[in-house]
């Protein structure tokens, strides 16, 4: 599991309403964009929809996430009460994935069940 801070991105929506970006994938990937729109909904729940354009016919996928936050303790107790052991790692500087480049931080998080 990895996870993401959007603080950033919460604070932006509530200065601007919404958040529109766009990402150009590498060559090797099947979609050459995405057109991401960043909302907050009635709950406060942050909504991400996104269109992925195709590289070799323009078509378009979409989807949508509705975010829940929570905090890096929250995450490793609610999965402790389940039986886990939990290892909660910060990846946000690691350079192989530009995913988290405007993540103010991102972890990972490693769980094993307990026998």
């Amino acid at each position: 599991m990895e996870l993401i801070d959007y603080s950033n991105i919460i604070r932006r929506i509530k200065e601007l309403g919404c958040v529109r970006e766009w990402s150009e994938y590498k060559v090797s990937d099947p979609f050459r964009f995405s057109l991401n729109k960043f909302e907050l909904d009635s709950d406060g729940m942050l909504v991400e929809s996104k269109i992925f354009i195709k590289r070799d016919d323009s078509s378009e996928d979409r989807m949508k996430n509705v975010i829940k936050s929570y905090r890096p303790e929250e995450i490793k107790d609610i999965l402790e009460r389940k039986g886990f052991m939990v290892d909660i790692y910060d990846i946000s500087k690691l350079e192989y994935d530009s995913q988290y480049e405007n993540a103010e931080t991102a972890y990972r998080v490693v769980a094993r069940k307990q026998k």
